[in-house]
């Protein structure tokens, strides 16, 4: 087996816009693996693979707090694994809040609150295979 080091945000850069009922905040970040073993197969890489990760999260809130809408999209580019490029949206829905009721529809979340380390109750949220080395990445559901 080879050996990965990894430097995780080599620089992260965070912004954060408010526009009357519009709240938008982004982040940027690279990645660097270090292969120090080659390979065992000669499709593996045997040197750096530096990858840019994008993520915004932009969220509009009607005046009277009845309407939310949520957009948490997310992108790698990576510039030697291509199976390791991709685009998610992470979450993306309307929510309607009424006085007895909250309603919700498109992708989202659902956060359990759980204390155990490998979340072993978490069936709702999917794993994101690409991303996830520590079990906390998770994909968009439909809701």
């Amino acid at each position: 087996m080879h050996k990965i080091l990894s430097t995780i945000a080599a620089f992260a850069v965070t912004s954060s816009v408010a526009a009357g009922d519009v709240e938008f905040t982004s982040s940027a970040g690279l990645e660097n693996r270090i292969f120090t073993e080659k390979g065992l197969f000669p499709e593996q890489l045997k040197t750096l693979q530096a990858s840019l990760e994008l993520e915004a999260d932009i969220r509009w809130h009607s005046s009277d707090d009845s309407w939310d809408v949520v957009l948490v999209p997310y992108a790698r580019l990576d510039a030697k694994d291509s199976e390791r490029s991709h685009f998610d949206m992470r979450e993306a829905y309307v929510r309607w809040n009424g006085d007895v009721v909250t309603v919700r529809a498109g992708l989202g979340h659902v956060f359990w609150g759980v204390t155990e380390s490998v979340h072993l109750v978490d069936i709702i949220n999917q794993s994101d295979t690409v991303e996830d080395l520590d079990g906390e990445d998770k994909l968009g559901q439909p809701m």
